[in-house]
């Protein structure tokens, strides 16, 4: 662009940002000030928007007339309307939060603000319509104005205590509800380990002093189960890793009977490692295996006084 050219896009920026600060250009000027505006090099616009503020500013060009004393009550009260349509339609979004109470209340609430914005409103337009009004019934109005809007700002102020406690209340909630379910699994873990160590306790003490050689020290356990859905019964055999001696600790086995415990080798050879007398139906007996040809896999009988097994692994 050349000097010249510069100087008229100057110029003609200058007379037209001129017209529009004051509010003489129509539509069709406005916009074509605005496209050589946005057209303009960033210093130009800077310019151009330094002389704007400049006519802004002169106080010589505002006309001599004193503003109506209602005004600022009317700028008040579409602001006040415009906040508590906003708050009306966030009040919408969070309704589970911002509700609290019955519907009747919630909705007694609502109308007692929409009726001290009218009220103010009211008073407001009164206050500005008749321009006769004595100064003492101005001032009168404009306090109740003002008291309207105090009390519509104290409702407001309230919404948002309510839905803090709301808020604060779900939290106190939720972590009880945390802290209840910990203590139940808590007291759930100690009721089990009680058990457990109650149960190894009366195990020990039926068994007896063997079940210590054998508990811990790498044993092999074999588990039986009866050879008939008739037989109620079960037992275990653990070998010790010398393999020449083993427990026998049986359940629900009938009691004041003896019983044999068999040995069954890998090639089906059945033997007899030795007999046990059975008490009481819940105990265990050891036995000696020494002299026994007895591997990590040979298989396991009891045997009653009749010869009939009960009970195989």
């Amino acid at each position: 662009m050349s000097s010249s050219s510069s100087s008229v896009r100057r110029d003609e920026l200058s007379e037209l940002a001129q017209l529009h600060i004051t509010g003489c250009l129509d539509e069709i000027e406005t916009a074509r000030f605005e496209r050589l505006l946005h057209e303009a090099p960033p210093a130009l616009q800077a310019e151009i928007v330094a002389l704007q503020a400049g006519i802004a500013e002169d106080q010589t060009l505002l006309p001599d007339v004193e503003p109506d004393r209602a005004l600022l009550w009317r700028v008040v009260g579409a602001v006040l309307e415009a906040a508590a349509s906003q708050e009306r339609a966030e009040q919408e979004r969070l309704a589970p939060i911002a509700t609290i109470g019955s519907p009747a209340r919630s909705g007694m609430k609502g109308q007692m603000q929409e009726e001290d914005i009218a009220e103010a409103a009211g008073a407001m337009a009164a206050a500005t319509s008749d321009a006769a009004l004595a100064p003492a019934v101005q001032d009168d109005a404009e306090r109740e104005a003002w008291n309207a809007l105090l009390a519509a700002d104290r409702w407001r102020k309230s919404a948002l205590v309510w839905r803090g406690a709301c808020l604060a209340v779900a939290g106190a909630l939720a972590a009880a509800l945390a802290f209840n379910v910990w203590l139940a699994m808590s007291a759930t873990q100690v009721s089990r380990l009680a058990l457990e160590r109650v149960t190894g306790d009366q195990l020990r003490a039926a068994v007896g002093p063997n079940l210590a050689d054998f508990i811990g020290q790498g044993s092999i356990v074999r588990g039986m189960v009866g050879t008939s859905p008739a037989v109620n019964s079960s037992a275990t055999v653990l070998l010790a890793p010398t393999l020449d001696s083993a427990l026998v600790m049986w359940v629900d086995l009938a009691a004041n009977r003896t019983y044999s415990l068999r040995v069954v080798s890998a090639d089906g050879v059945e033997r007899e490692a030795g007999t046990f007398e059975v008490r009481s139906d819940v105990g265990g007996a050891r036995i000696d295996l020494s002299g026994m040809a007895v591997t990590p896999a040979s298989r396991w009988q009891v045997v009653d006084d009749r010869g009939v097994v009960l009970l195989r692994d």
